[in-house]
């Protein structure tokens, strides 16, 4: 079964077919739960290094999108790999 199957709702968080492939975003904006994960995975860091790359996004915002992580690794890493496979190379 595909991980596009609904899993149990974050608060904050959205997923809605045919808007970035299906995969979790936050809600009210294009900002996909792997923008932050990756940005965590590359830079390190916590809450306030966060606050400060994704400046539009409130403390809640990033916390859900956290969450969301913690309880669907499998869906966000498949929206990474996903990704990952359609960037050209080099990038």
């Amino acid at each position: 079964m595909s991980v596009l199957s609904y899993e149990p709702a974050v608060e904050g968080i959205e997923r809605v077919p045919g808007r970035c492939g299906g995969y979790p975003l936050i809600a009210g904006t294009r900002v996909a739960v792997r923008h932050v994960i990756e940005h965590l995975r590359v830079n390190g860091g916590g809450l306030g290094e966060l606050a400060d790359a994704f400046p539009h996004l409130s403390s809640d915002q990033i916390e859900a999108a956290l969450l969301y992580y913690a309880r669907f690794p499998h869906a966000v890493d498949e929206d990474i790999r996903r990704n990952e496979a359609a960037a050209p190379e080099g990038r």
